[in-house]
């Protein structure tokens, strides 16, 4: 009977010593005491896998600066890199063109821009809290000349400096406007796509080297390549065409990601 009673008394030492850990723990991550060892976790959360092969990266790299000259670059750069890719089903450009320049240069790549499906980079400079709900402000967007459609590129950014989660769409006093990702895939899929509001996790399941990249500089070699893969994407979804499908795997979708480099500017 003695023992019997001595090992309840263990048992419920054992729980109650769990039950403490279990709230210490809560604690110290809700204060975010453990919130570099919470991030790590949720990388790990989500093993690399190969690249999708419609997607091509040109990057704005130091060796493009270099060989072009400095940043920022004349938008007759931009007008001509347009005219080497004109099969992409879409183009997303993740540069900022929120100041008027050269008039001629800005009249070349607004004819550039006119009639393709294009997408450009626009950002939210202020937020406010109402009622729980996250609604943005003021906004930096293309100049008017341009007349292309845009989407805000604002991420969130954890204590490390890693963009894990970003905002789909955000709520403002005109109603939602919808994030630079959401809008490129609604151009590529040709349909309109849920406008969901509030944090959502970016599943990064794959490196920006598991990517077809190319440097701008390299320009003929990633506009052959362009070139050559649509053509072939567009080969090859002309059957689900004729069945009146159209699958995102059978398209050629080109994106400029620059935000990085745009930002020393």
């Amino acid at each position: 009977m003695r023992k019997a009673g001595l090992f309840k008394n263990k048992l419920l030492l054992a729980l109650l010593l769990a039950i403490f850990t279990a709230l210490v723990l809560s604690a110290l991550f809700e204060a975010g005491f453990l919130y570099s060892i919470q991030l790590k976790i949720s990388d790990r959360l989500y093993s690399e896998k190969p690249g999708l092969r419609e997607i091509v990266i040109v990057k704005i790299d130091d060796e493009s600066i270099q060989e072009i000259g400095r940043w920022p670059w004349s938008r007759r750069v931009f007008a001509e890199f347009l005219q080497k890719i004109p099969e992409s089903a879409v183009i997303g450009i993740d540069v900022s063109f929120f100041e008027k320049s050269n008039p001629e240069d800005d009249e070349l790549l607004a004819q550039a821009l006119q009639g393709r499906k294009a997408i450009l980079a626009e950002e939210f400079k202020s937020f406010e809290s109402i009622e729980g709900r996250l609604y943005g402000k003021e906004k930096l967007s293309p100049i008017e000349e341009l007349d292309a459609e845009a989407g805000f590129v604002n991420l969130y950014t954890d204590f490390d400096g890693v963009s894990r989660s970003f905002p789909p769409a955000i709520k403002t006093a005109e109603g939602i406007e919808k994030g630079f990702a959401l809008k490129i895939a609604e151009k590529f899929l040709e349909t309109g796509l849920a406008a969901s509001e509030g944090k959502k996790l970016a599943v990064f399941s794959a490196s920006q080297e598991s990517f077809q990249t190319y440097g701008w500089r390299n320009s003929n070699a990633w506009s052959d390549s362009a070139r050559e893969h649509s053509a072939n994407a567009i080969e090859e979804r002309k059957p689900k065409q004729d069945a009146g499908q159209r699958g995102a795997g059978n398209n050629f979708h080109f994106c400029d990601c620059s935000r990085a480099i745009a930002r020393k500017a």
